[in-house]
């Protein structure tokens, strides 16, 4: 196998890439002073099952409201996965989303969708 595809295959197979982009993301959130430590208890707390927060239902519930510009209690397929993306980065998956036949989602929807698809991929949600 050629060795460019096989580490490609060895960071999608281990969510590498999620994970660092949501390591990124949490420091850039926090900037702790000592970042090494941070970092590794932060890692501790992944290897350990545990979730260290950055999005709950309720910042989902916002972007709902945000990307929801009508105001018709609905937002398109494309506006889910535009949100998604813009908490996971470009590389996240858009099938993580479980989007209705119609194309559209209500909040409730899109909330339990999102933190589905945002456990899935390790962004690490906040429970309420």
């Amino acid at each position: 196998m050629d060795p460019r595809k096989a580490a490609e295959r060895y960071l999608e197979e281990h969510k590498l890439p999620q994970l660092f982009e949501a390591l990124t993301a949490e420091l850039l959130f926090v900037k702790p002073v000592a970042s090494r430590e941070y970092i590794v208890q932060y890692l501790e707390k992944v290897q350990s099952g545990g979730n260290p927060t950055l999005i709950n239902e309720e910042d989902l519930d916002a972007m709902f409201t945000m990307a929801d510009v009508t105001n018709r209690g609905v937002i398109s397929k494309d506006q889910a996965v535009n949100a998604l993306r813009s908490i996971m980065g470009p590389t996240v998956d858009p099938r993580l989303l479980s989007v209705p036949n119609s194309g559209f989602m209500k909040r409730d929807e899109f909330v339990k969708t999102m933190m589905v698809a945002l456990k899935t991929t390790l962004a690490y949600v906040h429970p309420q």
